[in-house]
């Protein structure tokens, strides 16, 4: 699997690219399928983004496959702390969405009643 990893000199590299030189990069590379995929739904970062966490998850579940007992669930523990960031990150993202958007609108109203 180490072969498969990014070489260390392309990520300087990477920085000069924009989205769609990166993208296309990645999709010479593990990532083609992911990229294949979900280049229908996503462009730009979100695609990048979607891409190198479905490829990552699908190295994870190929981990896990092969693995037996002890490693087996050191993996899944190491997952589960994935799962608790993103459902912080969630949270954190439907809060601010909401004092973005819902919350000013709420306290505007309120001002107009109660000067």
């Amino acid at each position: 699997m180490k072969t498969k990893l990014v070489p260390a000199e392309m990520y300087a590299r990477m920085m000069s690219m924009d989205m769609s030189e990166i993208a296309r990069y990645l999709e010479e590379t593990q990532y083609k399928d992911e990229i294949d995929a979900l280049s229908k739904d996503y462009s730009g970062v979100e695609l990048i983004e979607h891409a190198t966490f479905a490829n990552m998850a699908n190295t994870f579940r190929k981990l896990e496959r092969v693995s037996i007992d002890e490693p087996s669930f050191l993996i899944l523990e190491y997952l589960r702390r994935w799962d608790v960031w993103n459902i912080k990150d969630a949270l954190a993202r439907q809060v601010l969405w909401g004092i973005r958007h819902g919350y000013r609108k709420i306290f505007r109203a309120c001002r107009r009643v109660n000067p």
